[in-house]
């Protein structure tokens, strides 16, 4: 809760994390033991995080905010500047200089990391083989994913799955 508080009163447009914020305290609230409760607080402030790096360092421009919220909602598809710079209502190489500088990142490394993010997700779930979980996340295919996972996160989509597996082995075993 000290986390949304302090993440909205330094940006009011960040207000939706408080909704988040109610329902990750009732399933912390509700959870039935010990380790539900470290799992849901977990779960919270993972989210909290992810949330708060999709909306960058800066929305104090509301272009950016529109821009960084179609990227969140669109991500899967496949994209182009001209469709995000639409949805923000401004010229193609004016959003992309704001979204550089509000945030630090260009908008295909927004695109990137929520792509990653949603792909280790999926990971972790186990339900997707990787050609699966590619398309699922708006890879080309596995041999883009595998290129860009290991770029960014330094390890292969295989290697991440079998090391989550072996953790929640381990987390299960206790």
């Amino acid at each position: 809760g000290y986390l949304v508080r302090t993440a909205v009163e330094d940006n009011p447009q960040l207000e939706p994390l408080i909704a988040r914020n109610h329902a990750w305290l009732m399933h912390i609230v509700q959870a039935p033991d010990f380790d539900a409760i470290c799992e849901a607080q977990r779960d919270a402030l993972d989210a909290f995080v992810d949330a708060v790096a999709v909306q960058g360092f800066n929305r104090s421009n509301p272009a950016v905010g529109r821009a960084l919220d179609f990227l969140a909602a669109h991500f899967r598809e496949p994209l182009t500047l001209a469709q995000v710079a639409r949805a923000a209502g401004l010229s193609s190489y004016r959003l992309a200089h704001l979204v550089k500088a509000c945030t630090g990142h260009t908008i295909m490394q927004h695109v990137k990391r929520l792509r990653l993010q949603y792909a280790q997700k999926l990971l972790d779930e186990g339900l997707l083989n990787g050609a699966a979980i590619a398309l699922e996340a708006g890879f080309h295919d596995q041999s883009h994913l595998t290129r860009q996972f290991r770029a960014v996160l330094g390890t292969t989509p295989g290697r991440y799955r079998r090391r989550a597996r072996g953790a929640a082995v381990g987390r299960s075993g206790r």
